[in-house]
């Protein structure tokens, strides 16, 4: 109990129904405590205080703990309103990819948007990361586009699950998806790009044999056109131009 109530004071917000939860928990284990004590030392007969602590606070803590899972439970139902009508948003402004359940192009110009200016603003540094599925449409041809469609999903959630809580994933095309990372140099990104891509190689060549390509760009553009732009260009060069490695790099895994 002492346990589980030192996890919920340490993963749980703070507020009213963390406190309601705590103390409930508290009067159940000073009640237990006593009972357990009860059993190795002997009271005065005539001493009703200790039956009184003994017995009262387990009640006490169940009216309290009942009290609270109601308000959790509201607390919950709230939330999952918050999220459908998130989720309904961004449908409707055609933001979410129905297949990958990532961010679309029209979100990405969004993001990148609102970061350029903050970039601005604080001068941190902005990287872009293009991943990309090689030779994408023959395994579609060679295998069916429902396991190409399977490839895509679980891309999708590995990429959500693999990203930092700051950024940014989104399907910018069939087979190309790109990373926003704020606040990111080029050499803090290669280092995330290089682990990203060793992970999720690994996870996709369970379905089938695939080799997949980054390329990073160091945002100087103007504006989020401008900065797409020339991370689609750089996705479709083949090697790394001369005296560019500060500006982009590409990173191939097979």
């Amino acid at each position: 109990m002492a346990f589980v109530l030192g996890l919920l004071l340490k993963t749980r917000a703070a507020g009213r129904i963390t406190n309601g939860i705590y103390l409930g928990g508290s009067l159940l284990l000073t009640s237990m405590t006593l009972d357990v004590w009860d059993e190795f030392l002997r009271y005065p007969e005539s001493s009703q205080l200790m039956s009184w602590l003994e017995s009262l606070p387990m009640p006490i803590g169940f009216v309290v703990l009942g009290l609270t899972a109601h308000q959790w439970y509201h607390e919950t139902q709230i939330m999952q309103r918050q999220m459908r009508l998130r989720e309904t948003h961004l449908r409707e402004h055609r933001w979410l990819d129905p297949l990958t359940l990532l961010y679309t192009k029209p979100y990405l110009e969004y993001v990148l948007k609102r970061e350029i200016s903050l970039q601005r603003a604080t001068g941190q540094s902005l990287t872009l990361v293009g991943i990309n599925i090689k030779n994408f449409d023959l395994l579609n041809q060679q295998l069916g586009c429902a396991v190409g469609d399977q490839l895509l999903r679980q891309l999708g959630e590995l990429l959500v699950l693999l990203s930092r809580p700051d950024d940014t994933a989104c399907r910018e095309h069939a087979d190309r998806f790109v990373l926003v990372l704020p606040h990111t140099t080029m050499e803090q990104a290669e280092i995330i790009v290089r682990t990203l891509l060793n992970a999720l190689t690994e996870a996709l060549n369970k379905v089938t044999e695939v080799r997949l390509e980054a390329s990073l760009l160091r945002v100087t553009e103007p504006n989020a056109a401008a900065a797409l732009r020339q991370l689609n260009a750089l996705m479709q060069q083949s090697s790394v131009a001369p005296g560019k490695q500060s500006d982009y790099a590409q990173l191939a895994h097979h």
